[in-house]
């Protein structure tokens, strides 16, 4: 499943890193503020230049239309909600161990 944790955590790592001297263990915890300052530098990055990505990505890959905008997100959501529910990841390296798996028994 993916969390902040899977965006932040190599920034919280390298933090933990240089304040302690010592790598980490998994599981450890991620302090509020790089959540907050992180979270924060991924609004005003969206803000300020996020519609000219969105629209280059968005429009010149293919026309994106209010109906085709609403088909996409309630397929995302339903993958999400299903992936949720059978309790499965939908991290790529998790996918992509899915997929040998699938592919191998066929």
């Amino acid at each position: 499943m993916l969390t902040p944790h899977s965006a932040v955590g190599p920034y919280a790592t390298i933090y933990q890193i240089w304040s302690s001297g010592a790598v980490p263990g998994a599981g450890s915890d991620i302090p509020l503020w790089i959540l907050g300052f992180l979270g924060g530098a991924i609004v005003v990055g969206l803000w300020t230049y996020g519609y000219k990505i969105m629209t280059n990505l968005g429009n010149r890959i293919t026309l994106i239309s209010p109906s085709r905008g609403f088909s996409m997100e309630l397929g995302s959501a339903i993958t999400i909600i299903m992936a949720t529910r059978f309790g499965t990841s939908l991290t790529p390296p998790t996918l992509s161990s899915q997929y040998q798996g699938f592919a191998n028994s066929v």
